[in-house]
């Protein structure tokens, strides 16, 4: 892997938006997504807070970037930022 190679990306939604705005990065982001989404075992997750947040991992084994939502679903810009992917946890 190269130097950050991994996109962190948070969004708030709206008030009363969250559903909305998760369903949005689901539609948005499907050919990104299954069990092999990078070519290298990676894939595109998506997480939601109890709150208002939406988190997307997303590997950028190409460049790969979330697309902006619709302004009427978000509560301010996204946050992003990158990574570089270090391996997993040994237990």
């Amino acid at each position: 892997m190269s130097a950050a190679d991994t996109l962190m990306w948070e969004a708030k939604a709206a008030p009363g938006q969250r559903d909305a705005l998760f369903d949005w990065a689901r539609r948005e982001l499907p050919p990104l997504t299954g069990p092999d989404a990078t070519g290298d075992g990676r894939q595109v997750e998506l997480f939601a807070d109890a709150g208002e947040r939406i988190v997307v991992i997303l590997p950028l084994a190409d460049g790969r970037r979330v697309p902006d939502p619709p302004a009427g679903l978000i509560a301010r810009p996204p946050h992003q930022w990158r990574f570089t992917f270090r391996g997993t946890a040994d237990r």
